[in-house]
């Protein structure tokens, strides 16, 4: 166990494996397998790729295995990309959202960069 692994724990990273699978599951069942559509998942293709992208990175962290840190960061990537599309929008509500999205988004991505060792 090297020096980073000693000094760092992963609590916030079980809370993203309980939220991968929470929010996955939910998206591939409900979304993809009985097609109810909403204004986050408007069809079946994006719950595909919710379902993907949530279950994926939580067993992949789950397991310490890389593909779930790249599933991690591809979820943070797209968040990225909705939060500037919310600031885009320009109401003040929607700013506001993408701005705290953004910064949510940078503070797991530090927390998992921080913790890159852990995986092989």
């Amino acid at each position: 166990m090297s020096e980073n692994e000693k000094s760092l724990k992963f609590g916030w990273g079980n809370f993203w494996i309980v939220l991968g699978f929470f929010q996955g599951g939910l998206a591939f069942f409900l979304g993809f397998i009985a097609g109810k559509t909403t204004a986050v998942i408007p069809n079946r293709g994006v719950a595909l790729i919710g379902g993907v992208l949530g279950l994926g990175s939580a067993f992949g962290l789950m397991q310490r295995k890389l593909f779930g840190l790249y599933l991690v960061y591809a979820t943070l990537a797209l968040a990225l990309l909705s939060g500037v599309i919310d600031i885009a929008s320009g109401t003040s509500e929607s700013i506001a959202g993408g701005v705290i999205i953004i910064g949510i988004s940078a503070l797991w991505f530090r927390y998992f960069q921080k913790r890159k060792d852990w995986f092989k």
